[in-house]
């Protein structure tokens, strides 16, 4: 092969090689796993509550979620969810203070304070995760 045959091979090789490599390592870098264990779940939805972050919030919560007042209560589920969880939640800025938390199977039950601009005070939670997301969150 001569000298120009080199040049021209080696510079076809590098060109179909780099984006491979290029790519494979972008990916590798890019790529972070999020865990879907109920503990962790809770965790990112309590930071996210806590920083008052709004799409972070409505991202925590299945489709279907619900929430109720009281194992009792009238389920709120769909748009009526959603409105609970904006006025009730992110617009009056409520926190969470963990003081405890207990696990069964996908069940968190959390407790601790809970405060916002409308109403504060000692709290107790049963959140329910399925598939990475908040399927209900029981308000005892």
């Amino acid at each position: 092969m001569n000298k120009l045959a080199k040049i021209v091979f080696a510079t076809l090789a590098l060109s179909i090689s780099a984006p491979i490599l290029l790519t494979s390592t972008m990916a590798q870098t890019t790529a972070t796993t999020v865990s879907t264990a109920p503990t962790e779940v809770i965790a990112r939805f309590v930071k996210a509550l806590n920083s008052n972050d709004a799409k972070a919030i409505k991202a925590a919560f299945a489709p279907n979620a619900w929430t109720a007042y009281g194992e009792n209560g009238a389920r709120k589920t769909g748009d009526a969810f959603m409105v609970w969880l904006e006025s009730d939640i992110i617009r009056v800025k409520g926190k969470l203070e963990v003081s405890s938390k207990t696990v069964s199977g996908n069940a968190v039950t959390v407790q601790g304070r809970y405060s916002s601009t409308g109403w504060s005070g000692n709290a107790k939670y049963v959140f329910t995760v399925q598939n990475g997301l908040i399927a209900s969150w029981l308000l005892l």
